[in-house]
């Protein structure tokens, strides 16, 4: 790139401190990891400098600053010591005055945030929106901060490497990019910032897409002001064709000026963004147990509310390799979409209905299949398990659905919609196009109080197939733009 050095690091030398001559300091250790595994990604890289002897009595000369301009990349240890140096600072602004020709992948700047243990004051402007590679935990019983390091316990190397290996090769990517060069081809995930107790989980599943190719949204650190949050998030959210979700037991941070943590925020953005061909996929992390009543509360609006599902799959009891495998396949049927359309097959309805409402629901399949549907019924005959298997292959595979409600119980109307929301985190790949609830005929008191958000058509005192038309229209409206 024509730079004589590839990296330099910034860091306060209270972060590199021992309390025993003859070892080495987090960072010095943390220096020679990341050379060797750059050395190992990238042969015959430069290096890494770092200025072992700086003190407040040192001339900022020449010398330094040429260094800083002639770097290719700048990484910063952040942590409270860092935020209070006048030497990282100095350091920090003379990189930033040179960068104007080290511009990475789409423009972003070379600068790539290490964080120690976080601060408590305000990163600096610069980097604020810099994505940051966490080498901390949090104790879950005291909320306290501790640095990941292997060199101290090595129960921490698990933890440690896969931040170091992320790091490694975000640095890489660019500092061999061609300017040039463009994005990853295909479908875009917003992978939604979560909780520090699923860091490791989203780290695992951004680590896996990025390998694969896909370019993994957002690609820069969320606002903690409510409205320039919105902003950042709802611009990522248009650049993206599905939004994935990991939900732990922790409600998440209330950024300033809302009721509502960053984690409930991304998802009504999502919801928000409206569009039938863009899926969210939520991943309730299995053997949770809050005890904050907001997260709570979030669970269960997530279970029960069906505005929350609305071309949604909630994944419940589910392993994290098994939320990679579902969203590996919701992308090769993006993918597949991209490449051929299929808007000329004939999309099929399935009219759920009880059996003793089996004459009802056939004059519904009739009218839909006089629109151009196929529909399809249950079987109320054979084996237990055959009938119980068809009815889970419709919920996978059918591409609208029909609910008819007349002389069953409350209690199979709610199975039933329990069943279609299961199947979402079950193998279903591709989206709904419309979901209706027909209430027909007996009218009762519990059908003049059923309140459900779904499309509800009611005709308790008569059958009339015609009223389907809102259905039909959405049906056919989204197939055409689907």
């Amino acid at each position: 790139m024509g730079f004589s050095r590839d990296i330099f690091i910034s860091y306060s030398h209270n972060d590199n401190d021992v309390p025993f001559e003859g070892q080495d300091g987090w960072v010095s250790n943390f220096s020679k990891c990341l050379k060797l595994r750059l050395n190992q990604l990238t042969p015959g890289m430069t290096g890494i400098w770092r200025d072992p002897k700086l003190t407040r009595t040192y001339d900022f000369s020449d010398a330094l600053k040429k260094q800083l301009q002639n770097s290719a990349a700048l990484v910063v240890i952040v942590s409270p010591s860092y935020m209070e140096s006048e030497w990282c600072t100095i350091e920090r602004r003379e990189f930033c005055s040179s960068a104007k020709n080290k511009v990475g992948i789409e423009g972003k700047k070379p600068i790539f945030k290490v964080v120690k243990l976080p601060p408590e004051k305000s990163l600096p402007s610069e980097l604020q929106d810099i994505l940051g590679w966490q080498f901390y935990n949090e104790d879950p019983e005291t909320g306290r901060y501790r640095e990941i390091d292997p060199f101290l316990s090595k129960e921490t190397y698990p933890k440690w490497f896969p931040i170091l290996e992320d790091l490694a090769q975000e640095i890489k990517d660019i500092l061999n990019n061609d300017p040039g060069k463009k994005s990853p081809e295909g479908p875009v995930i917003y992978l939604a910032k979560t909780t520090l107790d699923l860091r490791e989980q989203y780290d695992s599943i951004r680590r896996d897409l990025r390998r694969n190719g896909y370019t993994v949204l957002p690609d820069c650190e969320l606002p903690g002001v409510e409205s320039e949050l919105k902003s950042v998030i709802e611009d990522q959210l248009k650049k993206s064709d599905l939004s994935v979700h990991l939900i732990g037991q922790s409600y998440g941070m209330v950024p300033e000026g809302s009721n509502e943590s960053v984690i409930a925020l991304q998802n009504e953005l999502a919801i928000a963004r409206g569009e039938s061909d863009f899926r969210r996929l939520i991943w309730l992390a299995p053997d949770q147990h809050p005890d904050d009543p907001r997260q709570i509360e979030y669970l269960q609006s997530l279970r029960e509310d069906s505005r929350m599902n609305e071309n949604a799959d909630i994944l419940e009891h589910q392993s994290l390799e098994k939320l990679k495998e579902i969203v590996y396949e919701r992308l090769k049927s993006l993918q597949s979409k991209g490449e051929s359309s299929t808007c000329d097959e004939t999309k099929r309805v399935y009219v759920m209905c009880d059996q003793n409402d089996i004459n009802e629901a056939s004059q519904i399949a009739d009218y839909l299949y006089k629109n151009n549907l196929e529909p399809e019924l249950p079987v109320f005959e054979g084996d237990e398990k055959d009938r119980r298997l068809l009815h889970e292959d419709y919920l996978r595979e059918c591409d609208a659905f029909v609910m008819y409600y007349g002389h069953a119980h409350e209690l199979w109307l709610r199975r039933m919609r329990n069943d279609l929301l299961k199947v979402m985190g079950q193998g279903r790949c591709k989206p709904i196009l419309a979901n209706a609830i027909y209430v027909g005929p007996p009218g009762t008191p519990q059908k003049e109080n059923l309140r459900i958000r779904e499309l509800t058509i009611r005709q308790t005192e008569h059958l009339d197939p015609t009223s389907l038309k809102p259905f039909l229209e959405q049906v056919h409206r989204k197939h055409q733009t689907g």
